[in-house]
């Protein structure tokens, strides 16, 4: 009788450590929000050298250049093979700004690959893609969005 009781007991003190079935599905159902970074952005047409608006022609990290009219200081992050981008007005000019107000479209003519280093810190194994098409520009108030598809 003496055993049976110490196996009930030691048994009950087991599964009194154990997570009951609430907690473990707590443990493995924590979502990581992938990463959010900070980036340059140069728009601009790669064939007409960067000077007409819209396009894309560069990604870096750093700051965003004051002289260049069509730099922008952003925030990007990426999920689902879609680059969410958020264009912030106080890192932009007021010609860019007037641009990205006046047009509800930007028109991504060709593919435009991130550098790796951008990719990596995006949360991708592999280089990101642009892929090519009209792209919905949205006003936030402190900021644009831009939602582009990715391969």
């Amino acid at each position: 009788m003496k055993k049976q009781i110490l196996t009930l007991i030691m048994m009950l003190s087991i599964m009194n450590t154990l997570p009951t079935n609430a907690e473990a599905t707590k443990e493995t159902t924590t979502c990581v929000r992938p990463p959010k970074i900070h980036i340059v952005i140069v728009m601009g047409k790669p064939k007409y050298d960067c000077e007409i608006f819209p396009g894309i022609c560069l990604f870096l990290y750093g700051t965003f250049d004051r002289t260049n009219p069509l730099s922008a200081g952003t925030y990007a992050f990426y999920e689902n093979n879609t680059l969410q981008i958020e264009i912030q007005k106080n890192e932009i000019s007021e010609s860019l700004d007037k641009k990205l107000q006046e047009q509800s479209v930007f028109d991504l003519e060709n593919e435009y690959e991130i550098p790796d280093d951008i990719s990596r810190d995006l949360g991708s194994d592999t280089t990101i893609i642009l892929t090519p098409g009209n792209y919905e520009i949205q006003d936030n108030g402190d900021s644009y969005s831009l939602n582009i598809r990715c391969r």
